[in-house]
């Protein structure tokens, strides 16, 4: 178990393995889905993912947006609510989402922070420190995604894109979006 110090959000990025220079864990897929759009509870087959470094994670939560499926019906959302009783027992994790399309069996579950909600939710249990990196943002990870997330007061991203005058971001309260710091971190 690691103590509290940096995480770098691009090794929680999972179902994005497809990505560049990431050991990302594999994607969580759908058991029963949904047939219609609307608020529906989707059935995963795990509620858990694995680290490059062995850790098991719990990477759902009401906090950070999944994408679900793929090709056209593929979309991002936020759970409105996680249901993990058994997260490595086959079948047993739910999740609950105002869905557009409809999504079967087989279909990936993926990260859509690419990585940061998962990492900071992580970090929240002994607080420290989150990275994002030039890796990071090559899949897609932008400042939106960093302001975008919920996050809690013991954690803190730290902004090594290598862009000017880049900032850390931590929440003012837990629960609330991430906001820069007003010190230039370089």
């Amino acid at each position: 178990m690691p103590s509290a110090g940096i995480r770098n959000a691009i090794d929680y990025a999972f179902g994005l393995s497809s990505q560049p220079a990431t050991t990302a864990p594999a994607p969580l897929h759908v058991l029963l889905g949904n047939s219609a759009a609307g608020t529906f509870s989707i059935t995963l087959d795990y509620g858990v993912i694995y680290t490059a470094d062995g850790r098991q994670i719990l990477p759902l939560s009401t906090s950070t947006p999944i994408i679900v499926g793929s090709g056209p019906n593929q979309e991002t959302v936020t759970p409105t609510a996680v249901s993990v009783p058994s997260p490595g027992i086959y079948g047993t994790t739910q999740v609950t989402a105002a869905f557009l399309n409809p999504h079967g069996q087989g279909e990936p579950v993926a990260s859509a922070s690419f990585g940061l909600g998962e990492a900071v939710n992580d970090a929240h249990a002994l607080g420290g420190l989150v990275s994002i990196d030039g890796r990071w943002a090559a899949m897609g990870g932008a400042t939106a995604t960093i302001t975008g997330q919920k996050g809690w007061t013991n954690v803190t991203v730290l902004d090594q894109r290598g862009t000017t005058a880049a900032k850390s971001y931590i929440a003012a309260s837990n629960g609330a979006a991430m906001a820069a710091s007003t010190i230039s971190l370089y």
